[in-house]
């Protein structure tokens, strides 16, 4: 049997060594050296502190002075504006006291509050300075502004045709310089130049103005007045003076005339109300107010009316339905187809109102119808041209002969001028009293032309610019006329569409075939009565064409 055998270890357990700390312990001498040195350090970490709180101070103190260097430059601009130094003083120290800015300064440390306070206190004494210099400089520019313009007054007095005007003038500028305490703001020299500079200015004002009140006193005294003021001033009061003399002239010329027309025109005037009130005694407007012939008599002896017009208000007090010339009525309508100026209206009206022969030869109704038609020409310029244009239809459809003073016609002859002249006469009747141009040439189609027989055609009546309508095709004829037109009408659209025609191209075009669709009714209306279908679209302004009467 085996045997187990078990050696002895001859390590040994390590055992366990106590720490001498006796052998640590520092000597005294190097303890106490440690000892300061920890103290210096918290000195030093004290000042860092002491140094970081300090810049903090002043970093915020450079915030609140950002903010309050804004307000205090603001008070001081708007202090600076005024002329009286205690007022603008006071007023910027009214906002800008310390309290303003307490809610800046709130919560913040005492050094910095106290630092505010300093830079504040030196702030505003500086500006202080700034304040008074600005409104001492504003005040004497203001200063100097008022003499300057209370000064430029006075030489203007002094240069016054008026001498107690003038003399009191000179008296002011010379006390205004007598003062000491004007010159404070000039100075000894500026107050000597500023004086010597507004006498010169006087004495060419008198010059000048002298010119125009007594412009032939300055001509004959051209030489002392050179030697006063100088060549160049001189000349130009001469010419002044030279031009004041022509003016004078021309001035003494126009209010003569002028005179003389409005005398016209005030005779005009209450020789048409005498019209109005011979002519319309039954008219609710003018009752009880018929002339009495006293009145009239009076009326040519204040020369109110002239001869000619007491004579022709006597020959219609007597008899209102007195006969009209039908030959000076022509005349007159000739002369108001060529007028082509306001002028020119005004000389027929005149002529008309004054002319023995028109006054002698034209009756009441006449004379009121055409006084009311001029004026209306004279105020409204497009219904003048569109006058003439239907009238010079009509006169055309009737067989208009030339406008001229000597006529030698025979029966056709005098037949179409007295059917022209009664057709004018019923034209300008309907204009003066208000109707269009157009209307009144549709009412004359209607009544007077269709009873005499002569019918306009349609491209004679109305003209078409912006398409050829002028010959229609026997579809056209044939199919329902409103179509027709409509039609035409569109396609003059269609050229505005399309950028060819202006709009008054198309507003002219459109109101044409408003006259010519109108027409045409009435010329269909006019062939019926002579079995004749086809004359609302013929060029034919009678059945005949030989211009005989359809009455």
């Amino acid at each position: 049997m085996a045997i187990l055998k078990i050696t002895q270890s001859k390590s040994r357990a390590r055992e366990r060594q106590v720490t001498q700390t006796g052998a640590l312990a520092l000597p005294m001498s190097l303890a106490t050296q440690r000892g300061q040195g920890f103290a210096a350090i918290g000195k030093v970490i004290e000042d860092i502190h002491k140094e970081q709180v300090a810049i903090e101070d002043n970093n915020t103190l450079l915030e609140l002075i950002k903010v309050a260097s804004i307000d205090i430059e603001n008070a001081s601009a708007g202090a600076s504006q005024n002329t009286d130094i205690k007022f603008a003083v006071n007023a910027f120290d009214k906002v800008t006291k310390a309290d303003k800015w307490n809610g800046l300064t709130k919560d913040k440390r005492p050094r910095v509050k106290k630092q505010f306070n300093e830079w504040l206190n030196k702030t505003k004494v500086s500006e202080y300075s700034s304040i008074a210099k600005a409104v001492t400089k504003r005040h004497i520019g203001q200063t100097k502004a008022t003499n300057n313009e209370y000064l430029d007054t006075l030489s203007l007095k002094m240069a016054s045709s008026d001498l107690t005007k003038a003399s009191n003038a000179r008296a002011d500028f010379e006390s205004f310089f007598n003062k000491a305490e004007n010159a404070v703001v000039y100075g000894p020299e500026g107050f000597k130049k500023l004086e010597d500079d507004k006498l010169l200015q006087a004495e060419k004002n008198i010059v000048l103005f002298g010119a125009k009140n007594h412009p032939n006193y300055t001509i004959n005294n051209y030489d002392a007045i050179e030697k006063k003021i100088g060549t160049s001033l001189a000349n130009k009061a001469k010419e002044k003076a030279l031009q004041k003399i022509a003016a004078d002239q021309d001035f003494a010329i126009k209010q003569e005339k002028f005179v003389e027309k409005a005398d016209i025109k005030n005779k005009v005037g209450t020789f048409t109300e005498l019209l109005l009130r011979i002519r319309s005694d039954d008219d609710p407007e003018y009752l009880g107010k018929l002339p009495t012939l006293d009145l009239l008599n009076d009326l040519v002896s204040a020369d109110k009316i002239n001869s000619a017009q007491y004579d022709a208000l006597l020959r219609f007090y007597k008899d209102p339905d007195t006969a009209n010339d039908d030959d000076v009525l022509d005349l007159i309508n000739g002369q108001i187809f060529i007028a082509d100026s306001v002028e020119a209206l005004d000389q027929i009206q005149n002529n008309m109102n004054f002319s023995p022969e028109y006054l002698m030869s034209i009756g009441i109704k006449d004379a009121t119808t055409m006084t009311s038609l001029i004026e209306r020409y004279k105020n409204d310029r497009e219904v003048f041209q569109d006058s003439k244009e239907y009238l010079k239809v009509i006169n055309n459809v009737l067989g208009a002969v030339e406008q001229t003073l000597i006529r030698d016609f025979g029966t056709a002859e005098k037949s179409d001028q007295d059917s022209r002249v009664q057709a004018s006469r019923l034209y300008n009747e309907f204009i003066s009293e208000g109707m269009s141009p157009k209307d009144a040439f549709l009412k004359m189609t209607k009544g007077y032309l269709f009873q005499k027989g002569k019918l306009p055609s349609l491209p004679q009546a109305a003209a078409v610019t912006s398409i050829n309508i002028n010959t229609v095709s026997k579809i056209q004829k044939d199919q329902d006329p409103a179509m027709t037109f409509n039609g035409w009408r569109d396609q003059v659209m269609e050229k505005y569409k399309k950028g060819s025609i202006t709009i008054n191209d198309l507003k002219r075009d459109l109101d044409a075939l408003d006259v010519r669709e109108d027409l045409f009714y009435i010329r269909a209306e006019f062939g019926k009565t002579l079995k004749d279908p086809d004359f609302a679209w013929s060029e034919s302004n009678s059945i005949s064409g030989d211009g005989a009467d359809r009455t």
